[in-house]
């Protein structure tokens, strides 16, 4: 027996796993062909091989037991390690796999693929992987526009493999990679009253009445996902009967809102629910990413000029931690930007000091600046600092802003009194 050109067939039928090894030839492949087919319905009732594997190549079928437990676990694994085409393993209509695939966080597409059999191809794996680079690399996932159920199979399927694939990188890609999905999301929105109808209704929205510019939303859908743009609250908003009516812009925002809840949902994904089957690919895949796209996380730490003066060790120890993606607390981060300002520092070079954040987004940042240069704050004093555990170094001054002035006022003191 050929030990090159072996297939093995590993599944669970009735609670036995069988193994079957034979050499890939002219002879046997109708038989390898037949039995791969009977094994495929025997577990799912669905036919997904098209045509005999070539000589001379390798497949492997890993049929995985649903865990209910594990809530990322969406699909079970047949997986062909080979590039083939393959017959649609799903029997829904085009239309709906045509929403699933531009919506995949959806519940209509989780319907779509949970508790079923599906193929992990190389073709998915690619897609998957090349969905992750245009996240990081462009911010924004191009769109899709096809009826061919193979194309869309893909599509839908990459989504939760990119998913595995960002949770298992460095933590400071992720927020990138889920800001362009949701901006992807968002893209195909825009173009189609039918898809936002039907994705509202996915997420339990209810709508009243809505115009071409107008739309009317329950009160208690708006509460559940209303923006963070101040211009949404509720109190700004006209409500007549149980039902927010807002204008298209605000309706988008608040469309964008229920997406980033449903794609950030769950994530990142623990390694331990990964599963184990796709685990080598995803770390080769992983590897590469993260060589290609490592000069988008390394965020040189903050260098003071002579305009800027010297850093307060405090300030400079927050700095430091957002430079290396680390989660600082609120206050920490309201001190420094308070601080920042009174420096002298601009909105734009401050926005750049905080993209390091896990967290990050620009838009809210700048309108947060924004107010605190309205209201004028006052930076806090060292004692207060110190209970707020903000404060890291003895540097002998009452307050962040007197670092530096205060050390040269004390240094010509001691000159004068050696004088």
């Amino acid at each position: 027996m050929s030990h090159n050109h072996n297939v093995i067939c590993h599944t669970l039928v009735s609670d036995t796993v069988f193994l079957l090894f034979l050499p890939i030839d002219k002879y046997n492949a109708s038989f390898i062909n037949l039995f791969l087919w009977f094994l495929v319905f025997r577990l799912d009732k669905t036919s997904i091989l098209k045509k005999n594997f070539q000589s001379n190549s390798n497949a492997t079928i890993i049929k995985k037991k649903q865990n209910k437990k594990n809530k990322h676990q969406l699909f079970k694994i047949v997986r062909i390690n080979i590039k083939g085409r393959f017959m649609s393993s799903f029997s829904e209509s085009i239309n709906d796999l045509q929403f699933a695939a531009r919506y995949p966080c959806t519940n209509a597409a989780k319907s779509i693929i949970s508790g079923k059999a599906v193929m992990i191809t190389f073709d998915v794996m690619e897609r998957a992987e090349k969905r992750v680079a245009d996240a990081i690399e462009k911010e924004n996932i191009p769109l899709l526009y096809s009826d061919n159920p193979e194309l869309l199979e893909i599509e839908l399927l990459s989504y939760p493999v990119a998913k595995m694939i960002i949770s298992l990188m460095d933590r400071r890609f992720l927020n990138k990679y889920i800001n362009a999905e949701v901006r992807r999301t968002l893209n195909y929105l825009r173009e189609s009253e039918q898809d936002w109808q039907r994705f509202t209704k996915d997420f339990g929205i209810i709508l009243g009445r809505s115009g071409i510019d107008v739309k009317a939303i329950d009160i208690r859908s708006y509460l559940r996902y209303i923006p963070k743009d101040p211009e949404c609250t509720l109190v700004n908003q006209n409500v007549e009967n149980g039902l927010v009516i807002v204008d298209t812009p605000k309706f988008l925002l608040l469309l964008n809102e229920v997406a980033k809840t449903a794609i950030s949902s769950g994530m990142p994904i623990p390694p331990s629910s990964i599963p184990k089957e796709l685990k080598k690919d995803l770390d080769e895949i992983v590897s590469r990413l993260e060589e290609r796209f490592r000069w988008k996380i390394e965020v040189k730490p903050f260098q003071p000029t002579a305009a800027s003066g010297e850093i307060a060790p405090c300030m400079k120890a927050i700095m430091d931690n957002l430079a290396t993606g680390q989660n600082v607390p609120h206050i920490g981060r309201w001190v420094l930007a308070v601080y920042l300002m009174k420096k002298g520092f601009d909105i734009d070079t401050i926005v750049k000091i905080f993209s390091g954040a896990p967290n990050f987004d620009e838009k809210i940042t700048r309108y947060q600046l924004t107010n605190i240069t309205k209201k004028s704050y006052s930076v806090p004093s060292c004692t207060t600092l110190d209970s707020y555990g903000v404060c890291i170094a003895k540097c002998g001054i009452k307050n962040p802003l007197q670092y530096g002035r205060s050390a040269m006022f004390f240094q010509r003191k001691r000159r004068r009194r050696l004088l």
